[in-house]
Order: C-alpha cells, then structure tokens, then sequence
C-alpha cells in the first residue's frame, strides 16, 4: 500500500494532463495513487471471495458491488448536472463528456469505477466457480439444501 501511494511522487510530464476548459484537478501522479490504493484494497477481498465463498454468494455480492459502482458513476452524473451543467456558460456545456470524466477521475473519496471492475470479476468468477461446482456435483444454491444433504448422508451412515 505504501509503494502505491508513493507513486504521487514521480516527475513525469503529465501531472496536470486533467486540465482543461473543464476545470483543473489534482496532478495525474497523485489520482493514479489514490485509484491503485482502491484497487489494491479490493482485490484481496475480490480474490477471497472468489476463492472461498459458493458462486451464489459471490453472485450477490457481485451485484452489490456493481449496483455501488453505477451509483457512484450515475451519482457524479447527477452531481455534475446540477453543480456545474446548469451555471456553465454554452461555450463550457461543448465540454460536458471531459468534465464528467474529469470529475469521475477526481472521485478518489469513493471507489465507484473500483466497484465496477471489482463487481465485473466476481460475476466472472462466479460464472467459472457454478461451471466447476456442477462438474463436480456440488449444489450450493441455498443453505437449506444443503442442511439437508447433511441430514440424509448422516442418515446413510447411520443405518
């Protein structure tokens, strides 16, 4: 986590590539620490997820975090319309796609785009783990059921 964040220090050429009619924000060096930090946050959990959890938790968990991530990226939308669409002049509205992309890069307080690619591999992962678990026989649609394949196996052995 330390090296990610440490990236906000390199001199390179393009510490205010962001800037425009549309606004400036923060040097390049520092946005791109801040979204790696996210996703060096979430990845770990994602991979878990993956690794230890049934594809129809995963899948839950899967639409949960894309439903964050579209908010946050609809909640910027929404945000820019009334912040900034509404007071800007016509000649700054020709650049309404750059500002919205601009405030979406400067979101470092919320992981919405972080969610979304996180969202997007547990929904994949999902897909592969309900692959494998039906080669390989496992049921994991519900805890009921599988309470009582637990039942009925103790069952056999008791008998």
């Amino acid at each position: 986590m330390l090296g990610v964040l440490q990236v906000h220090y390199a001199q390179t050429s393009w510490s205010h590539v962001v800037c425009g009619p549309w606004g400036c924000g923060p040097p390049a060096e520092a946005l791109a620490a801040c979204h790696a930090a996210w996703l060096l946050v979430l990845a770990p959990i994602t991979g878990l997820m993956i690794g230890y959890l049934p594809s129809s938790k995963i899948r839950i968990i899967a639409v949960a975090a894309l439903a964050l991530g579209f908010g946050g990226v609809i909640g910027v939308g929404v945000w820019q319309y009334f912040a900034w669409w509404t007071p800007a002049s016509e000649r700054a509205r020709e650049y309404v796609v750059q500002r919205y992309f601009f405030s979406l890069a400067c979101l470092v307080d919320f992981p919405a785009v972080q969610l979304l690619i996180s969202g997007v591999v547990l929904r994949i992962g999902a897909i592969l783990k309900s692959r494998r678990e039906r080669a390989d026989g496992i049921d994991h649609s519900s805890n009921s059921s599988l309470a009582a394949e637990d039942a009925v196996s103790v069952a056999r052995t008791a008998t």
